[in-house]
C-alpha cells in the first residue's frame, strides 16, 4: 500500500499498516457477479471510475508487472511469463490478463495461490494508476478499513504510536494512548524500542514490528526498551488488550491553552470534537491548538461538519470535480461556534487529504495559523468497492479544490511558520512544533 507520510511515518501499534486517505463518502458495492474474479473487476473499476484518464493496456501489463514480482519474491527466477500485447480493446485486455495469470498459475502451483496472484496484480494495477487515493486492500484490510470509516476500529495491541524519521533512525514512541497497556507498563514518548520478543527490531520497518507486536488480546509480549533519557535498556512484559483508538483527545495545557489532537476523520469525529471543544471551555482555555499530525482523513461529511463549527453558515469550505466535471461544493452547515479564540493548526508530512482540507480551510480564512512542516499533498477523494473473494479497492473519482480554489494535490498545505522534528527531538521526547505553537499563541510572534 501506497505510504503518504514521506521520511516521517507514525503508526500506531493496533493499527493493520499504513492507510490512505479517504476523503469521500465511502459506499461499497456489490462484487459483480457470483462467479466475477477479482482482478477482472479491479481492472473494470479502475477504467470505469477514476478521475484522471487511464491507458487500459497500461493497467493491464502493470497487472502482469506485479505478478512477476511476486513470482521473483517467492524463489521463481526468473518467471517463465509471456506478457500479452495488450492494446486499445479492453475487454480483450481484461481477457488476456486473466489468462496470463492462470497461466502462471498452472505453472507454478507450488509457489504462488490464487490468493497471492490476485493481491500481486491488483496492487500493482492499482500503484500505476498514480493517484495516492487508488489502492488495493486484502480482504483483512478492506473490512478494518470499512471500520475505520464508521470510527469502530479494534485490534489486540499495546495502545502506543511509533514514529521512525528515516530508515534506519531508531523506533520512537511517540504516544501512548490514555488507560493502555502500555501506559500501565510505564512507557513513555521517547522511549526506544529495542526488540521486540527477543527479536532486534532496530532494522525492521515500522509496519514489520506493529506486526511483531500486534496480537491476540490476553497474550503477552516482551518489549526490551531504553527509556527516554537512559543509556540503560530494560525489558517490559505487556499483556495485550483489545484497544479502539481514539479519533479525538484533548487536555489543558499551561496557560490555559487547550489541545486537541484530531488522529482522523471517521463517521463521529464531530460529535468527539465538539465535546473536546466544550470541555475546553469549561475548563476555562483561552486558546485552541489543533493537531493533525499524520491524521491520514476520512469522510468528507465528518470534515465538514468539524469545519463547520468554526465559520459562518454557506462559506464555501471546498468543493470536488469528478471525471465528467460535475462540481460539488462543500459549504459550513450553521453550527459554528459562538465564541473563537486563536487557533493554532499543527501539520506535517504525514497529515494527509482530510486533515489537510481542515488546515487548508483554516488558514485561507484567517481562523488558524499552520505550525510545523508541509503536509503530504494527497487530496482527492476515494470511493470504496468489494471485490470477489472478500478483498477491496479504492479508486480515487474526484479531485478536490479548496474555497478558495486552491489546489492541494501533489503540493500539500505550506505551514505559516515551519518547525521541523528530528529523530534527537523524537528520542528526547520533545515536541519542538507543539512548543512553538504555545509560543506563538502566547507572544504573538
Amino acid at each position: 500500500m501506497r505510504n503518504i507520510r514521506g521520511l516521517l511515518l507514525a503508526l500506531a501499534l493496533i493499527a493493520a499498516g499504513c492507510r490512505p486517505p479517504v476523503a469521500a463518502p465511502t459506499p461499497t458495492i456489490d462484487a459483480r457477479g457470483a462467479g466475477a474474479d477479482a482482478v477482472v473487476v479491479a481492472y473494470q473499476l479502475i477504467l470505469q471510475h477514476s478521475v484522471d484518464p487511464t491507458d487500459p493496456a497500461a493497467i493491464a501489463a502493470a497487472g502482469v508487472k506485479g505478478l512477476r514480482s511476486a513470482l521473483l519474491e517467492s524463489g521463481v527466477t526468473p518467471p517463465d511469463i509471456t506478457a500479452p500485447a495488450f492494446g486499445a480493446d479492453a475487454g480483450q485486455d481484461a481477457v488476456m490478463l486473466r489468462e496470463t495469470i492462470q497461466a502462471a498459475l498452472d505453472r507454478y502451483s507450488s509457489k504462488l495461490s490464487p490468493r497471492q496472484a490476485d493481491d500481486a496484480a491488483i496492487s500493482a494495477m492499482a500503484e500505476s494508476v498514480g493517484d495516492c487515493h487508488t489502492t488495493y486492500f486484502t480482504p483483512r484490510q478492506f473490512q478494518q478499513q470499512l471500520a475505520w470509516i464508521q470510527g469502530s476500529v479494534e485490534f489486540g495491541g499495546i495502545g502506543a504510536v511509533l514514529r521512525k524519521v528515516k530508515p534506519g533512525d531508531p523506533l520512537v514512541i511517540w504516544r501512548v494512548f490514555d488507560g493502555s497497556p502500555a501506559e500501565r507498563a510505564g512507557l513513555r514518548g521517547g522511549d526506544v524500542i529495542q526488540a521486540v520478543d527477543g527479536q532486534d527490531v532496530s532494522s525492521l520497518s515500522i509496519q514489520t514490528v506493529v506486526d511483531l507486536i500486534r496480537g491476540p488480546a490476553g497474550q503477552p509480549v516482551r518489549l526490551t526498551i531504553r527509556p527516554v533519557g537512559q543509556k540503560e535498556v530494560r525489558t517490559v512484559t505487556i499483556v495485550r488488550a483489545e484497544i479502539q483508538p481514539p479519533s479525538v483527545e484533548y487536555r489543558l495545557l499551561p496557560n490555559r491553552v487547550g489541545y486537541v489532537q484530531l488522529s482522523s476523520f471517521p463517521e463521529n469525529a464531530a460529535d468527539q470534537f465538539r465535546r473536546a471543544l466544550d470541555a475546553l471551555d469549561r475548563e476555562g482555555a483561552r486558546a485552541w491548538i489543533i493537531d493533525v499530525r499524520d491524521n491520514g482523513g476520512g469522510v468528507l461529511d465528518a470534515v465538514t461538519r468539524v469545519l463547520s463549527m468554526f465559520l459562518p453558515r454557506d462559506i464555501l469550505l471546498f468543493y470536488l470535480y469528478d471525471a465528467s466535471g460535475k462540481r460539488t461544493d462543500y459549504r459550513a452547515d450553521g453550527s459554528q461556534r459562538p465564541h473563537i479564540p486563536p487557533v493554532v493548526v499543527l501539520t506535517n508530512d504525514g497529515t494527509g487529504s482530510g486533515g489537510e482540507i481542515f488546515a487548508a480551510a483554516l488558514q485561507e480564512n484567517g481562523i488558524a495559523r499552520v505550525v510545523g512542516t508541509r503536509t503530504a499533498g494527497c487530496v482527492g477523494t476515494g470511493q470504496l468497492f468489494s471485490l470477489p473473494g472478500g478483498a477491496g479497492l479504492q479508486v480515487g473519482v474526484a479531485r478536490l479544490l479548496t474555497g478558495k480554489g486552491r489546489v492541494l494535490n501533489q503540493l500539500g498545505v505550506a505551514p505559516d511558520v515551519t518547525v521541523d522534528m528530528s529523530v534527537q527531538d523524537l528520542v528526547a521526547g520533545r515536541d519542538p512544533q507543539l512548543a512553538r505553537a504555545v509560543q506563538l499563541l502566547e507572544t504573538g510572534a
